[in-house]
């Protein structure tokens, strides 16, 4: 992985080539990493019932949330649909929660779960059909941007349109939380100029799910990052390191 100052509009002036060669030269500047990077981290199981989702072996009594995406054919024109659902709890404590889709599953579909456990740990899973074409993809570090005081707030994509979900687990007195957000180049949520072909985001701009506190300011380091490109049917999974 190749280090290098991240990009922002916001910021202006020429690079500094002695700080650009520090960076380069120095690993904790590792921004997001792969969760599988390391030690293996447990993951969520998930499978398919019919037109459901199940998650098992999560903390019995705990809670869980679910992002997912599909594309199917409604008439002659494709359809993305996207849902996201925080609350999810295992009332009965035997480890499961089973979510209905409420339609078949289609080819094109890709789920997400993270348990948001008591002990302050993020375990996700992801869940596709057989003979999906959804695959996972890398995200440089240098995606992620820094804004005013040195906050990383950003993120920067080369596409069209992109999914993104932040899951952040409860730390002292801090609740847990999950938000949200749709992209598209151009649209109102997009910080780039239009049709530029890239997507940029800030963390303030995503929308809390359920019960979850508004939007942070900035990442922090073991937010679990996930993004989605739906027409695509691309996805990332990273945790903050920094």
């Amino acid at each position: 992985m190749k280090f290098a100052v991240p990009r922002d509009s916001r910021v202006s002036g020429k690079p500094d080539i002695a700080a650009i060669a520090l960076i380069a030269g120095v690993l904790s500047w590792l921004l997001l990493a792969p969760p599988s990077a390391g030690q293996a981290e447990p993951l969520l199981a998930m499978s398919f019932d019919g037109q459901a989702v199940i998650l098992s072996e999560l903390e019995p009594g705990g809670e869980a949330v679910l992002y997912w995406v599909s594309r199917y054919s409604d008439g002659l024109l494709p359809r993305t649909v996207r849902t996201a659902e925080r609350g999810l709890f295992d009332d009965d404590k035997d480890g499961r929660i089973r979510v209905d889709l409420e339609r078949p599953v289609p080819p094109k579909f890709l789920a997400v779960a993270v348990e948001l456990s008591s002990g302050g740990g993020l375990r996700y899973g992801v869940l596709t059909p057989e003979g999906s074409p959804a695959r996972e993809v890398a995200l440089p570090a240098t995606s992620l941007l820094e804004g005013p005081g040195n906050r990383l707030d950003g993120l920067e994509e080369k596409r069209s349109y992109i999914e993104l979900f932040l899951a952040r687990a409860g730390r002292d007195s801090s609740a847990p939380g999950f938000w949200t957000l749709t992209v598209g180049d151009g649209t109102l949520s997009d910080q780039s100029p239009p049709s530029d072909g890239l997507v940029r985001t800030i963390v303030s701009d995503m929308e809390p799910v359920g019960a979850s506190p508004p939007a942070p300011l900035e990442y922090e380091k073991g937010d679990l990052l996930v993004l989605v490109a739906p027409e695509e049917m691309q996805y990332h999974v990273g945790r903050i390191e920094r």
